[in-house]
């Protein structure tokens, strides 16, 4: 008996049925607090799309969906949203990311910590040298994953959010690190939560409500200000929220209503129906309100009849107060992040000697500390776990560990930094040769001195 055929089944999204869903969304998103992160349709199937599914080598945990809501403040988090709206928020905290990362890094490599001691210097040199390949390994990789892009997400997620994860991408399916990572994919720290047992010990992560969702080795999480040991961090965007609300309100409500409307005063226009024709109907009387009305602008003249009695009342706004209350609250905003006032160019006065001190005091003070913490971070999370690949061992124990090292941030006066250099080398004479000159001017301030390295 022949096999009967069955015609598969397509399933198809109708125009009809995309307009319904997106007249369905837009009133989803005009309800306060909520907001449309992403849509799928179950009915349609991968492998009917035209040339099948995409070919994937490790897939992704978590899956992207384009959002909808891409120009609407309604429903998404209320730190992101000042980040996205207010200026002052969005470059101060891209201010303090670009210099964290602005000179780049290195890498170096250090014996493991159960290497014993060596002979000598040269000793451990030769032993190091051993394990170049492995440096160049992990250079590769933060190469192929972008790190320093990521480093500079981490720092504008973890100013927002408190936090930042980035989900491990590896070449190929199956347990972690059994392949070579291919990409650090940034996810949303809100759905994001860590899960801590009794004992302080990361067993996991929590994605969209799923426990358990990602493994600690799957992720690598940056914590802002982690006081109580939860690893869920402090937003440097909530002290100044209601300063970042209320600069917003001047800016776009107060005074653009002042320079649009209330500089010319407001007219009280009453319509004397005393002078109408009889017989004039309510609708009537509306419909020549409403055309006088359409006719008006502030400061401009308007030709009427005696129909017409206009009383002017002044309201006089007064700008200079406005204009003060926004200067006080940019302090407020630029202070919490540290930033000097000249890099937002809101600085009225500047002199050079104020800017080079100010400059200094931001590297040293905010940018160092967001350094450290994004070198702690790789060198706990990332690199031992390169390392181990690498060597292709399971211990924790390996001949060699490798260290994060940033680049020496340049604030120093070029011409200042040539003549110190200049005068410390003195044509062959000085203190110093001149393997010590090209580090110095390398390193900056950040040049190390051993004392038999004095002539």
């Amino acid at each position: 008996m022949a096999k009967r055929r069955i015609k598969p089944v397509t399933k198809t999204f109708s125009k009809n049925r995309r307009d319904r869903l997106r007249k369905l969304i837009e009133e989803l998103e005009a309800k306060p607090g909520v907001a449309v992160r992403s849509i799928c349709d179950g009915g349609i199937d991968s492998n009917q799309i035209k040339g099948g599914p995409p070919k994937k080598y490790g897939a992704t945990k978590a899956r992207y969906y384009p959002g909808v809501s891409g120009q609407t403040y309604r429903g998404i988090n209320r730190y992101y949203r000042e980040y996205r709206r207010n200026f002052l928020v969005r470059k101060a905290i891209e201010s303090l990311a670009y210099w964290c990362v602005k000179e780049g890094f290195d890498t170096f490599l250090e014996p493991g910590p159960n290497q014993e001691g060596f002979d000598s210097e040269e000793a451990r040199e030769n032993f190091l040298n051993q394990y170049l390949w492995v440096k160049n390994y992990v250079d590769e990789i933060n190469y192929n994953v972008n790190m320093d892009q990521t480093l500079r997400v981490a720092v504008v997620k973890m100013k927002i959010y408190g936090r930042a994860a980035f989900e491990v991408e590896f070449q190929h399916g199956g347990r972690p690190w059994t392949s070579k990572p291919l990409r650090l994919i940034p996810l949303d720290p809100e759905q994001v939560k860590p899960e801590i047992d009794s004992g302080w010990s990361l067993t996991g992560f929590t994605y969209q409500g799923q426990k358990g969702f990602y493994r600690p080795d799957e992720i690598v999480y940056f914590v802002n200000s982690d006081i109580e040991g939860d690893m869920e961090g402090l937003s440097d965007v909530e002290p100044i929220l209601k300063e970042a609300e209320l600069d917003d309100k001047i800016l776009r409500e107060d005074l653009a209503e002042a320079a649009s409307t209330l500089w010319a005063g407001i007219a009280v226009h009453t319509l004397q129906t005393d002078k109408l024709p009889e017989g004039v109907t309510q609708e009537q009387v509306q419909k020549i309100i409403d055309e006088h009305i359409a006719e008006l602008k502030p400061g401009k003249h308007v030709a009427t009849t005696d129909q017409w009695q206009i009383q002017i009342v002044d309201i006089k706004p007064d700008l200079d107060q406005l204009l003060n209350i926004i200067e006080k609250v940019e302090r407020r905003i630029v202070g919490n992040f540290q930033v000097p006032r000249f890099m937002l160019n809101i600085e009225k006065e500047l002199n050079r000697a104020t800017a080079y001190a100010e400059l200094e005091a931001f590297i040293e003070g905010p940018v160092t500390d967001i350094q450290r913490i994004l070198k702690r971070t790789l060198e706990a999370q990332w690199y031992p776990k390169l390392v181990k690949q690498a060597l292709k061992i399971n211990g924790d124990n390996p001949p060699v560990t490798v260290k994060h090292i940033w680049r020496q941030i340049r604030t120093a006066d070029w011409f200042e930094l040539v003549r110190a250099v200049s005068q410390a080398y003195d044509g062959g004479k000085g203190w110093v040769d001149r393997k010590k000159i090209y580090e110095m001017m390398r390193d900056g301030t950040a040049a190390r001195f051993d004392p038999s390295e004095v002539q």
